[in-house]
């Protein structure tokens, strides 16, 4: 962010993952727009921004609580970038280039970064081509004695994967392009984009060999958001009782679909409670 305000003009911004433990504060010029990226990893971890500056500018990089170095990184072929995530709730907070910082504007507390125009960057067509690190793409089993949910002529195969790749899925499913898929503004959807369709445990078969998952409970005991450990995706939820035949997933990492043309239903959650206080809320 080049600025020319003056800086006893810049304003405050607080933000932080979704958990609470780290937090931070940022002083820039006033937010009156921000980048939208379709490159792959703001794609797939709903990354809003980057808002850029320089670490030596005149713009302020405050931590408020808990430690930089207790984020998890991740880094691909995007030379230097290093992004940064919680470990403990997966929010990707920010990415650093040598000497320069780009935060997240989505884990920003007080404005709402959604409402603000848009200035469109075409990172998918200037980077390197996208390639997943590790794995290999697996393919849809149909379960031995199970009949199909619907005929066989309704459904398409998709192919998915977190950023890295550790975490793959195969899906079974109606055309995507013909479905609703949920956006809802609750805290963790607000702060990571999450955009779900609700499959069924056996149209979605994830493959994880090397247990990559990691599970974070905000509402209840009983269902988990499923993020990458390594790269900080995330791909779907996990509901511990399996008499609810439902695997809700985050279409954002479904290969090879536009997610800008999908058809979306926008569900209110930031209105249900418990209100969100900037901390995880605790489970009974």
């Amino acid at each position: 962010m080049s600025s020319k305000v003056d800086p006893a003009d810049f304003k405050t911004y607080h933000g932080g993952c979704h958990c609470g433990a780290f937090k931070f504060a940022i002083r820039i010029p006033e937010l009156k727009d921000i980048m939208a990226c379709n490159c792959s990893i703001c794609i797939k971890n709903g990354i809003l921004g980057n808002i850029w500056f320089l670490d030596n500018g005149p713009e302020e990089f405050i931590v408020e609580k808990g430690d930089i170095d207790s984020l998890k990184k991740y880094s691909f072929d995007r030379m230097n970038a290093v992004y940064r995530f919680c470990g403990v709730c997966g929010t990707n907070v920010f990415v650093t280039n040598p000497g320069e910082i780009g935060i997240n504007g989505r884990v920003l507390g007080d404005i709402d970064v959604e409402a603000l125009p848009k200035r469109h960057y075409d990172g998918w067509g200037k980077w390197t081509p996208y390639a997943p690190q590790f794995g290999e793409r697996i393919e849809w089993k149909k379960p031995e004695g199970k009949a199909d949910e619907e005929a066989e002529d309704d459904l398409v195969t998709y192919y998915g994967n977190c950023h890295c790749g550790k975490i793959r899925y195969a899906l079974r499913s109606k055309n995507i392009d013909d479905l609703e898929v949920m956006q809802c503004n609750c805290s963790m959807c607000g702060k990571n984009s999450h955009r779900h369709i609700y499959p069924t445990r056996t149209a979605m078969q994830v493959h994880d060999p090397e247990g990559a998952g990691s599970k974070y409970n905000f509402l209840s005991k009983d269902s988990a958001q499923t993020f990458c450990s390594n790269c900080g995706t995330f791909v779907f939820v996990d509901i511990e009782d399996e008499s609810v035949d439902l695997r809700p997933m985050n279409v954002r990492t479904i290969d090879n679909i536009d997610i800008y043309k999908l058809k979306y239903i926008m569900y209110d959650g930031r209105s249900m409670p418990p209100l969100y206080t900037g901390e995880r809320h605790k489970l009974d």
